[in-house]
């Protein structure tokens, strides 16, 4: 019990920097064994969003992890938002599209794009020690990538190049709208949903 005592205050006094660099290097670790497995993988983003709530709840900076009350027109819009994303899936099931897929839309959101937002949008992107926002968004971006692209790269027939800079281009592209709609929104929601939907059509 002492021993878990220690190693709780030992990285919870870890600066920011150390935070981020010790859960994104488990991020990673997890990544490669257990991506192959959606029962692991769902093991795995499951363990990651606690860990990310258990650091931000231990330091007070649940609300900026993005757990916070918000502006009532920034409410509305959240609501608008989520209705359309709703409607999308809801004529994607009844036009037949995928409509045996349900489970992995589930998966999706409530594992995959909760955790990779929550940890990338609400713990990351606030804890990089990066004060240029731009900067800070390509950094992040270059780091979401680097989580996702090693399975994509192995599972690639045509080993091209050209080809997988394509892909990680656009998943940096990708991570910087997440980051644009998580500081619109000030919480990681919509981005969650947004990767969700594109993961799972």
């Amino acid at each position: 019990m002492n021993m878990l005592k220690r190693i709780d205050n030992f990285v919870i006094n870890m600066s920011n920097l150390k935070q981020v660099t010790l859960v994104y290097l488990i991020a990673i670790i997890l990544q490669l064994f257990c991506s192959q497995s959606m029962i692991l993988s769902s093991m795995m983003y499951a363990f990651i969003i606690l860990i990310v709530i258990y650091l931000s709840y231990r330091q007070d900076l649940l609300k900026e992890l993005g757990f916070k009350k918000l502006s009532k027109n920034k409410t509305y819009e959240l609501i608008a938002f989520l209705v359309l994303s709703i409607i999308y899936i809801v004529y994607n099931f009844y036009s037949g599209y995928k409509s045996h897929r349900i489970l992995e839309l589930f998966y999706q959101v409530c594992l995959v794009g909760f955790g990779t937002e929550i940890l990338f949008r609400g713990f990351i992107a606030k804890k990089l020690p990066i004060k240029n926002r731009a900067i800070r968004y390509i950094v992040v971006g270059i780091m979401y990538v680097c989580l996702f692209l090693p399975d994509y790269y192995f599972i690639m027939e045509d080993k091209n190049l050209i080809m997988f800079q394509s892909i990680y281009l656009r998943y940096i592209i990708r991570s910087i709208q997440y980051q644009v709609l998580y500081d619109y929104f000030e919480t990681f929601i919509p981005g969650a949903i947004v990767s969700s939907i594109y993961y799972w059509i």
